[in-house]
């Protein structure tokens, strides 16, 4: 008996990913923008402003990964227009479709991900912080 491989997916169901994502992804922000403008009429009411402040910090820096992520499916959406899809924006071979199948707005292949990580380990200590290189190396993980 023979085995057969799994089915590549095709560039429009690689389409049809993205704009599923998007959709999530402005969802999501729309979501939290309603949030934020329920926690504000709150915060005219009462007088929870330092602690507030200390919310909206955290919730707008997840907002900036939310807005890097949705940034990243639109670009990809472009690469699949302009038929660049798939090639690593680094070393221009192909992206692994492994690796887009789990995370189709990636624009860098595994192997420039682990060096551009790797590179981020070597850095001296001191000549980045420690909380830099964190949202770096998610940021390359997360939008490739």
């Amino acid at each position: 008996m023979r085995e057969t491989s799994p089915a590549v997916p095709t560039l429009v169901e690689f389409q049809e990913a993205l704009l599923a994502k998007r959709g999530e992804l402005i969802a999501e922000l729309r979501d939290r923008f309603g949030e934020l403008v329920q926690e504000l009429a709150h915060v005219a009411q009462q007088d929870d402003a330092p602690v507030f402040h200390n919310t909206f910090i955290r919730e707008r820096l997840n907002d900036l990964n939310t807005y890097e992520e949705l940034r990243s499916v639109n670009d990809a959406l472009e690469r699949l227009a302009t038929g660049t899809f798939g090639i690593c924006q680094d070393c221009s071979e192909r992206i692994g479709t492994e690796r887009l199948t789990a995370l189709p707005w990636a624009s860098r292949c595994a192997g420039c991900v682990r060096r551009f990580c790797l590179a981020l380990e070597r850095w001296p200590n001191g000549s980045r912080k420690e909380g830099e290189k964190r949202t770096l190396r998610y940021q390359v993980a997360r939008c490739g």
